[in-house]
């Protein structure tokens, strides 16, 4: 399995996954089997086929989706896409609320260290937010697209965003006049059509907006499939700090046979009791997937 940067700036990859036109055909000629003609406008498209409700389907789709979504988990770490602008937004939220909810020392650790000349009390933790990522496939993927030139609205899918982390749309149709002409993935922020050989990838943030160009001969069938996040979130790192440097004062204390009216100064042994915390953030990790993985299950339950 092989990945192609088609840009790096918008995460967008081409994969060869190794199907072959065999398991690409099977595919498609299931697809065709069990559906009768009856396709639906499950997504975006007007022509698509949930893989889960039919389960010869499941079956046939399931061995290039688990290799795909293994890929994609293995490839990036088990996250998501990087987003700058809204997530970022977010963890500033975040933070601005540890902020304010962060405990301040309490009276009488100050009124402890006041006038010692040292610190004015405990360091106060400072909270960093990060994102964390528990990658599935959603619970109604994967999915088939057929495009064809039967009617206008099927021959192309308009501009639009997916509800995903990462979407991959898997070719089981070759272009270039061999099953179909025209077609490809119109992304805006590229203002370019990218097309894919028949068994390859097309992998890329769901957050982009991007079309299917219109078909002008034949048919062209994709197995597309949604990651999402399930039950990420951000999660407060607390970084280890460095014990402060206090120094009691040293109290003037009167000592048994000191005459009345005189003091003696001496040192006063002190304790400094240090507790740091750290929490750290796990990301998912479902690389090495089997037929009971919970990413696959609708999958599975319909195989």
């Amino acid at each position: 399995m092989s990945w192609t940067q088609v840009s790096k700036e918008h995460s967008i990859y081409v994969v060869d996954l190794g199907l072959t036109e065999d398991e690409c055909n099977s595919v498609v000629t299931t697809t065709e089997q069990v559906c009768q003609g009856r396709y639906a406008a499950y997504t975006y498209a007007k022509q698509t086929l949930g893989c889960r409700e039919y389960p010869l389907l499941a079956r046939a789709a399931f061995g290039p989706v688990h290799s795909m979504v293994g890929a994609i988990l293995k490839k990036f770490g088990g996250k998501g896409p990087a987003k700058p602008i809204a997530q970022s937004a977010t963890a500033k939220t975040a933070n601005a609320n540890a902020k304010r909810t962060t405990a301040k020392p309490s009276q009488t650790a100050a009124a402890a260290t006041s006038g010692s000349g040292g610190d004015a009390g405990p360091c106060k933790p400072s909270f960093r937010y990060v994102k964390t990522f528990h990658l599935q496939l959603d619970d109604r993927e994967p999915h088939i697209v057929k495009y064809d030139v039967t009617k206008k609205e099927r021959q192309k899918l308009d501009m639009h965003t997916d509800k995903s982390e990462w979407t991959f749309l898997i070719a089981l149709s070759n272009g270039c006049g061999v099953d179909y002409e025209g077609g490809g993935t119109y992304f805006e922020s590229l203002d370019a059509t990218v097309h894919i050989q028949k068994g390859h990838a097309l992998v890329f943030p769901g957050a982009l907006r991007h079309r299917g160009q219109a078909i002008h001969h034949g048919l062209r069938f994709l197995l597309v499939g949604f990651l999402i996040d399930k039950g990420g979130g951000f999660k407060a790192v607390v970084p280890q700090q460095a014990p402060p440097n206090h120094q009691a004062a040293r109290p003037v204390l009167a000592t048994a046979g000191t005459p009345k009216g005189t003091t003696n100064s001496g040192p006063v042994p002190t304790t400094t009791t240090t507790t740091t915390t750290t929490t750290t953030t796990t990301l998912s990790d479902d690389a090495g997937l089997t037929q009971d993985s919970p990413l696959l299950a609708p999958m599975v339950a319909a195989a």
